[in-house]
């Protein structure tokens, strides 16, 4: 049983056709690099980080999981009473500097005053006892 021209062409060309598929399959699938690793599965977060400046106990939510949520949302608020006491310690310190100022613009004491006089005028009477014993 001899095959004829035409089978041995149709097997040649069918041979070719699935050699091309398997070379172009795998030479064109996509690599991943070798420090990745591919893993396939639900993403379940039990756990986020929110933003906040500053760490402190919640005071309330305002979302619930599953909820979407759009960027710049409010998510949960802090507690204040932790940040009520750097207030106060502020305005405690701002008053204590308004009686500061208060102070220096009623002036100075009459004690103060007649205790820079005397010191002038000692100042002036070693100066005149100077120059006297300079002209000698």
């Amino acid at each position: 049983m001899a095959i004829s021209r035409k089978k041995r062409a149709l097997a040649l060309v069918v041979v070719l056709i699935v050699a091309g598929a398997v070379a172009y399959y795998f030479l064109s699938r996509n690599h991943a690099p070798e420090k990745t690793v591919t893993i396939y599965g639900n993403i379940d977060i039990r756990q986020v980080q929110a933003a906040f400046d500053d760490n402190g106990r919640l005071l309330g939510l305002r979302v619930q999981e599953g909820d979407r949520v759009k960027k710049g949302q409010l998510l949960a608020d802090l507690d204040p009473v932790r940040f009520q006491d750097a207030v106060d310690k502020d305005a405690a310190g701002m008053a204590a500097q308004e009686q500061v100022l208060a102070r220096l613009l009623a002036g100075s004491r009459p004690e103060e005053i007649a205790e820079a006089r005397a010191e002038a005028a000692a100042a002036q009477a070693t100066l005149s006892n100077a120059e006297i014993t300079w002209q000698r």
